[in-house]
């Protein structure tokens, strides 16, 4: 809920009136409780949102805090505050030929990583997983269309339902209306149904019912 008297409601006001007043040349506002800085700016995407946070009392190892799992550790901690929260960050930088501050420097190197990752993201997603996603889906439409299953009585089919599936129709006709014993076959079709085959010609070469190339329950 908006809260238009909490700390980071007031700095998003001050920031707005100190960038009409000082004619956009201010931009920048730090916020903080002695413990935990913020470092807002004026022109972020989402000003509420987009801010750089560091716990200090935490880098420092202060009596009652306790350290986030994905929290800098300590000394790098102590160097970002020195980077961003010093006098010197707000100041153009000697060594920048724009003469930019180091806020607008870290802010364009930002700018320059984020595209790199958005084309090699692109690139990746374009290339590689699209593909891979559209033959995914095209194969689960196809088997989501045929459905096939098995019904046993010990280790012979007794009955089976399909939906369009149309391979070995005279194979499952024949195991059933044969009684068919299945033995160790069984298994295996309860596993993977569509080795009706394999299953129908080891179990009735086993008993001599087979006729070999002209046996109708081939087709």
């Amino acid at each position: 809920m908006f809260d238009p008297d909490a700390p980071s409601s007031q700095m998003l006001r001050y920031l707005s009136r100190v960038d009409v007043a000082s004619d956009r040349a201010l931009k920048w506002g730090v916020l903080t409780n002695g413990a935990v800085w913020r470092l807002y700016w004026q022109d972020a995407r989402s000003r509420s949102e987009d801010f750089f946070e560091l716990d200090l009392a935490q880098a420092l190892a202060l009596p009652g805090t306790q350290p986030e799992l994905d929290a800098p550790a300590p000394a790098h901690a102590l160097r970002l505050f020195h980077l961003f929260f010093s006098r010197d960050a707000f100041l153009p930088q000697p060594w920048d030929a724009a003469g930019r501050t180091r806020h607008q420097h870290a802010l364009n190197e930002a700018r320059l990583y984020e595209e790199k990752v958005s084309q090699d993201l692109g690139a990746r997603v374009f290339n590689e997983v699209f593909p891979q996603l559209a033959d995914a889906l095209t194969r689960d439409d196809l088997a989501a269309r045929r459905h096939l299953s098995l019904q046993f009585k010990d280790d012979v089919l007794v009955g089976c339902n399909s939906v369009g599936w149309t391979e070995h129709v005279g194979v499952m006709r024949g195991m059933v209306e044969g009684q068919l014993r299945l033995g160790p076959w069984k298994d295996a079709l309860l596993a993977d149904p569509t080795c009706l085959m394999e299953a129908y010609l080891a179990a009735a070469q086993g008993q001599g019912q087979w006729s070999g190339a002209a046996d109708t329950r081939r087709r």
